[in-house]
Parts: C-alpha cells; sequence; structure tokens
C-alpha cells in the first residue's frame, strides 16, 4: 500500500511539472495549437492564440476573440472585442458596448463574481554565509562553512579577480570579468560557467533543481539559455525571448519570427504544414 501511494504521489509530482500538453505552434503567418501527447497540429488557424488555462484557450482572428476547448471546438464564438484572463474560472469580457462575465464553459453568468486574490509565499535557501572584499580594484569571495570534523566554524578567503559582483540567486551570484559575465557559486566560490556573456537573467518562475529553470544568457545580442549547472542548453540564436515558465519560452528570430520553444529547444513552429 505504502508503495502504491508513494506511486502516485510521484505521478503526481511529474504531471504537476511537467510542461502543457497543448501548445501554440506558429506556421507561417498564422497560429495554430500542437499537441505533445500525439505530435499533431490542429486543424484551425487564427491570427493570435493563447495560452491554455483552465482547459480553454482564448483565439483572435480579424480582431475578434473566441474561446475554444482541448479539441479546437468553439465554447463561445469569435464575437469578442476584448478579454481577460481566466481568474478562479471566470474571465470578464466586451463585445461591443457590452461587458459581462463568462466562465470556462462559454456560459454568460447572470450577475458578477465575487473574486477572493490571494498571494503566494516566498521560497528560502536556508543559512548561506558569504562575504567579499576588495584588493587592487578587484573583488574576491569569502564563503563561510562549518567544519564537522572539528566542530567549528571556518571561512575561505578566494582570490580578488572581479571587476564586479553583481546579483545574487540561491547558491549563485553573477560575476563580472572583462566586462563578461559569468556564474559563480557561493558554496564552493568556484565558476560555474566561463565569463563569456554580456548578461545573464535567472529564472524565478520554475523550482530550483528542475530541467526547466533555465537561466536566459546572451552573446552580443543574441539569447540561449543554461541550466543550473552552467551548462548552454539552447544556443544563443534569438533576438528576444522571455525566462522559462512551465517549460516554455516565447522567443522571436533576428527575421523576427515568433513562435514558442521548449526546454529542450524543441521549437513550435514550421515553414509548411505537418500533418495532422
Amino acid at each position: 500500500m505504502r508503495k502504491y501511494l508513494l506511486l502516485l504521489f510521484l505521478f503526481y509530482i511529474i504531471k504537476t511539472f511537467s510542461q502543457p500538453n497543448i501548445v501554440p505552434y506558429r506556421v507561417l503567418d498564422k497560429w495554430t495549437f500542437y499537441k505533445n501527447s500525439t505530435k499533431q497540429l490542429f486543424n484551425q488557424n487564427w491570427d493570435t492564440v493563447y495560452m491554455y488555462s483552465n482547459n480553454v484557450a482564448w483565439v483572435k482572428t480579424n480582431q475578434q476573440f473566441g474561446l475554444i476547448d482541448t479539441l479546437g471546438k468553439y465554447v463561445y464564438p469569435l464575437q469578442l472585442d476584448s478579454i481577460s484572463a481566466f481568474y478562479e474560472g471566470v474571465a470578464k469580457v466586451k463585445n461591443k458596448n457590452n461587458r459581462f462575465w463568462i466562465n470556462t464553459k462559454g456560459q454568460v453568468l447572470e450577475k458578477e463574481p465575487h473574486l477572493v486574490y490571494g498571494c503566494g509565499g516566498g521560497y528560502g535557501y536556508g543559512s548561506l554565509a558569504f562575504g567579499s572584499y576588495k584588493q587592487k580594484n578587484k573583488y574576491g569571495l569569502i564563503i563561510y562553512k562549518y567544519d564537522n570534523k572539528n566542530k567549528r566554524d571556518i571561512n575561505d578567503t578566494l582570490p580578488a579577480i572581479y571587476d564586479k559582483l553583481l546579483d545574487i540567486y540561491g547558491v549563485f551570484i553573477k560575476t563580472q570579468i572583462n566586462n563578461k559575465i559569468g556564474l559563480t557559486s557561493l558554496g564552493t566560490g568556484k565558476d560555474i560557467t566561463k565569463h563569456i556573456y554580456d548578461n545573464i537573467q535567472f529564472n524565478n518562475e520554475e523550482n530550483d533543481g528542475s530541467p526547466m529553470a533555465l537561466h536566459k544568457v546572451s552573446i552580443k545580442g543574441e539569447i540561449g539559455f543554461i541550466n543550473q549547472k552552467g551548462k548552454l542548453i539552447i544556443k544563443c540564436k534569438y533576438k528576444t525571448a522571455t525566462t522559462f515558465y512551465k517549460g516554455l519560452s516565447f522567443v522571436s528570430t533576428p527575421s523576427n519570427l515568433y513562435y514558442y520553444i521548449n526546454y529542450k529547444g524543441f521549437e513550435y513552429y514550421s515553414k509548411k504544414i505537418l500533418n495532422k
């Protein structure tokens, strides 16, 4: 019984942190959806589409919004002038001069809902201690540790080699050498990446340790992603990119094409219609 419950728990964890099954996919200048489970596209296409939420997604064509289900069927037709995101299963919409609320089934609510907005907590990293010092216009790190063998606190003073000490994220610190940025461990003081990047943007969306928790890096204006071990997972080739959320990033190319990629680098875009 305990083994069965453990398997159920692991299945829940995998399902919770896995990427979405249905993802917006660009084909030429139109948008549709791609199912990861079947590796097939929806038959329909639209001018604009949005991510699925509560098993429905907003789509837009000719400046009109509609709502579809996971099969691509309309639960509310393309008749809306403006929309909001769903919150607690309802969204506020506008049709001409009429503003009203609908649910995820496309049903119009008779009266305005009462919504309760909450705020989430934060994540801590326990007791992590470090210091810094300056020597000959360079900065060094002082890493504080506990010596279990001798039962005493010790510290490692590392060479002052950095031009600047920048942002801190968990056990990482951004360091700068010759105007290039890299990651350094606050636990060991060792460099996790080479100092080759123009910028590094930490991922504050995904849980630490997840393979989807990739950090955005750039070289000469081109953007890519590294994992938490500093390995370049997606090479620097995009013009713009969002940080990863639920395993997806919205990117653009130097030729101004926009589409989604997943955390393995798969591009939800094609120059021709794939099998359906």
